[in-house]
């Protein structure tokens, strides 16, 4: 976000606010983290649980990633809890990640977290 503060218009009118982004992804960017992609979301959706964190990665340059969201376990496949933009609202989506994922192009696949301990 920091290199696309221009774009937020909120970022826009507080350089301070994103000088502090830039330094939470100098933090975020020395993490080990796992992208799977989209095209392998399917093979690992059992180790996903209810509740995990889900980012969505793009192939939009300067932009890691696109849209985050909560996985939701239906019929023993994951779904995405998220704040649609298209609805205006928090919704489910009506298809499962795996395809949500392959049918919009920008998509690359995904990096999920879990929360540990409350």
């Amino acid at each position: 976000m920091s290199t696309n503060c221009d774009a937020y218009p909120a970022l826009k009118a507080n350089p301070e606010l994103c000088r502090q982004i830039g330094n939470f992804e100098k933090d975020i960017n020395k993490l080990n983290l796992c992208y799977i992609p989209k095209a392998q979301v399917r093979n690992v959706e059992t180790s996903i649980l209810t509740g995990d964190i889900i980012a969505i990665t793009t192939h939009i340059n300067r932009l890691d990633i696109a849209h985050t969201g909560f996985a939701l376990i239906q019929n023993e496949r994951v779904y995405l809890l998220h704040a649609s933009s298209e609805a205006q609202k928090v919704v489910v989506s009506d298809e499962p990640l795996h395809d949500y994922l392959v049918r919009l192009r920008n998509h690359s696949g995904i990096i999920t977290g879990r929360v540990n301990g409350y």
